[in-house]
């Protein structure tokens, strides 16, 4: 029974792929394109990891035999896996949120009602795990390590080394497999797993400076750098280390090579019961995924909802009802949280950093910091833009039945995302203001002008993205469940470095080249009252464009 439920998910998983790439009777050749261009970067990353895991195996293979040659590079090797193997184990930490809401198809609720065993349904999040593009990467020099101690003539280390690797596989299988699981029961609240999502991938992006507030440098007053270590102690393991996985795997096999078969069995048994441990916590929490309900966390209201609607000055009644729907959208999603809360996140954390000794000096100095806050303001409210229309969701086809102009729609959606984002850009470079007392609050003026005209230039490109590169996503997920079409996202980001050119003229040359930074406001005010209108006229351009994908937008909006 078990191989003829395995043969039927990957068939059912084959005709997944199939009609995923091919759609449906209705679709034009543009959509069927933009199908397929989004399988091209994983086609391209299957195909590049056969070299790497060959790479990889070599590289195993040669870790083995230094390990068993007798060469006295035991304790070399064993510092190198202890490093090496946190790769996975890090990866094996993101990837639950990263990847969250993509899921599987076991995870759906009508195969729960099938004649299938949950242990089924449980071993297969284990296969998932092990087959992994990271896992396979580093099994591969995990599995090809023990040959490399056979080529050695050590038949003994050989077979050591195949215990530790196939104890340190299945750990990585099943701690893998209780991260999905516990991420999953997680998020099972709606309301809790977008407010544990928005923490993780703010902690995220704090994590890469934050090493920076704990650098000190190490100088006496009599030497210029500091002096060496001795080389007996050049590959001392952290003792922190030692007791992780990649630790205990990497001095067991130490260990084992050098005849401590005390040693040897400590760390191996060690690691073997954390293995245990993981496959152990697979059934319950898998159990308890089961036996979860999903809920929305929205409460009920019985009170009849009005709707009062302020016209926005200067647009139409069905732009500024566009424009408000748009704001609100991004208000209530946790992606929409995070494009206004990133720019001002990030910015205040890498000011505090770069207060400090840094190598390179220009990074500290506030027109760096606000450039940063520029360029991440724009990518992120860009990777929403350049999908807006099949960001809706079913909203998008009630849009389309009303007599809503495409042109007032365009202009209502980029009404609505440049409040939010002159609004995240205006508290983060105020921000910037406090840090820096002595900032030029002319120069933060600039920036910000600089900024709200590089939206408008990026403006009509990401609608016209949004129009041909369509991809079903949604807002409550930061994972690859809520990013656009990978060809849209990448034209987009390549666009969004033209588009700021511009406006960084409009302050370099005032500032370095006139010598007057008075005028920096001046022009880059002047160039964004400039880039709004011809994003206005070029949005009347694109509405023909949307006006003739209306159909595939709906399709692809309503998940069809």
């Amino acid at each position: 029974m078990t191989l003829r439920l395995v043969k039927a998910f990957v068939w059912l998983q084959w005709r997944l792929l199939v009609n995923g790439l091919r759609g449906g009777r209705r679709r034009d050749s543009l959509e069927r394109f933009s199908r397929w261009s989004d399988t091209i970067v994983p086609a391209v990353a299957a195909v590049l990891l056969i070299p790497a895991v060959l790479l990889m195996a070599a590289a195993g293979g040669f870790a083995g035999w230094n390990l068993a040659n007798g060469s006295g590079r035991e304790a070399g090797v064993a510092f190198v896996l202890t490093l090496s193997l946190l790769g996975p184990l890090l990866w094996l930490l993101l990837r639950p949120l990263l990847a969250a809401g993509q899921g599987g198809v076991e995870r759906g609720e009508l195969l729960r009602l099938l004649p299938i065993p949950a242990s089924f349904l449980r071993h297969l999040e284990l296969i998932r795990a092990a087959l992994d593009p990271i896992l396979v990467l580093f099994a591969a020099a995990v599995l090809a390590l023990p040959l490399g101690a056979l080529i050695a003539g050590r038949p003994v280390v050989t077979l050591v080394a195949i215990v530790a690797g196939a104890l340190l596989l299945a750990f990585f299988a099943s701690f893998s497999a209780v991260l999905a699981l516990g991420v999953q029961v997680l998020l099972r609240n709606r309301r809790r797993g977008e407010l544990v999502t928005l923490i993780f991938f703010l902690a995220l992006s704090s994590a890469g400076v934050v090493p920076q507030f704990f650098a000190r440098e190490h100088r006496t007053a009599g030497s210029a750098r500091p002096t060496r270590s001795a080389p007996e102690r050049q590959f001392d393991i952290p003792v922190a280390l030692r007791f992780f996985p990649s630790g205990l795997y990497a001095v067991g096999l130490a260990d084992g090579s050098t005849g401590r078969v005390r040693g040897m069995a400590l760390n191996l048994g060690a690691l073997a019961a954390l293995a245990a441990l993981a496959y152990a916590a697979t059934a319950t929490l898998h159990r308890r995924l089961l036996d979860t309900p999903e809920t929305s966390g929205s409460r009920a209201t019985r009170a009849p909802v009005r709707v009062r609607m302020a016209r926005w000055p200067g647009f139409s009644p069905v732009a500024s009802a566009t424009a408000a729907a748009q704001a609100r959208t991004l208000l209530r999603t946790v992606r929409g949280k995070m494009l206004i809360i990133s720019p001002v996140f990030t910015t205040v954390l890498f000011a505090l950093v770069f207060t400090r000794d840094m190598p390179a000096k220009f990074l500290a100095q506030p027109a760096a910091i606000a450039a940063i806050a520029v360029f991440i303001g724009l990518a992120n409210h860009s990777s929403v833009a350049c999908n807006q229309f099949a960001a809706d969701g079913n909203a998008l086809v009630l849009e389309f039945l009303q007599p809503i102009d495409e042109r007032d729609l365009l202009i209502g959606k980029l009404a609505g995302s440049t409040v939010l984002f002159a609004g995240s850009l205006f508290v983060a470079l105020a921000a910037l203001l406090l840090i820096f007392p002595s900032a030029s609050p002319v120069l933060l003026l600039a920036v910000l002008a600089g900024g709200l005209a590089s939206h408008f230039a990026l403006a009509p490109v990401n609608a016209l993205l949004a129009a041909f590169f369509p991809k079903t996503i949604d807002l409550g997920k930061l994972g690859k469940a809520g990013k656009p079409h990978s060809t849209a996202a990448l034209v987009s980001f390549i666009a969004q470095a033209f588009a700021m050119l511009p406006a960084a003229a409009c302050i370099v040359v005032p500032w370095f080249v006139l010598r007057n930074l008075a005028l920096a406001p001046l022009l880059a005010g002047a160039w964004a009252i400039a880039s709004w209108f011809l994003a206005v006229a070029a949005l009347s351009l694109v509405a023909r464009a949307v006006r003739a994908r209306r159909e595939n937008l709906a399709m692809v909006a309503s998940g069809r």
